[in-house]
């Protein structure tokens, strides 16, 4: 089941699509990107082509890849630059991953000299542990499994979104 995810808040339509096929050209894609102008260099590894008509809104991201290739991509791209935490710091525990990201970001925010709006950081931190306690309840069994990853990955989604738009990649 493919994910949608949004990796900016611009507007503008896509003037490059990257797609990114697992070896050889003629296999489905992996993920599916659009990006502006302005957001080109956002693109990852990929084929890039013009959005010739394709105009979607920049930053959107069809991921056809399995549950746990999205949640490392999130991790090597996000998490990981981000928080320095990864789910091997933590025996493999995408839970207590996010759980450390979102222990970190409140001692941050609470920390004299926080350079940047509070309220961003309060709602980075509210997405964080919104995906921390989803994860918790895949794993410990209180939620179904293909149901609540989903919404760990749109949890994921929305709090990459709301970071990037704090650190003005917007």
């Amino acid at each position: 089941m493919p994910v949608l995810r949004q990796i900016t808040v611009c507007t503008e339509p896509a003037i490059r699509i990257v797609e990114r096929r697992k070896g050889v050209k003629d296999r489905p894609a992996e993920y599916r990107m659009a990006l502006c102008r302005r957001h080109r260099w956002l693109a990852w590894p990929g084929g890039q082509r013009p959005a010739d008509g394709d105009a979607e809104r920049c930053g959107t991201v069809m991921d056809y890849r399995p549950f746990r290739q999205i949640v490392d991509s999130h991790v090597a791209v996000w998490l990981r630059p981000r928080f320095q935490v990864t789910p091997q710091d933590h025996g493999d525990d995408v839970a207590t991953t996010l759980r450390a990201a979102h222990s970190d970001l409140l001692a941050g925010l609470a920390r004299p000299g926080w350079q940047r709006p509070a309220e961003m950081g309060h709602a980075l931190a509210a997405a964080l542990d919104h995906a921390a306690r989803l994860a918790e309840a895949v794993a410990d069994g209180s939620l179904d499994a293909e149901p609540g990853r989903a919404q760990l990955l749109t949890a994921l989604s929305v709090a990459e979104s709301i970071d990037a738009a704090e650190r003005g990649v917007s």
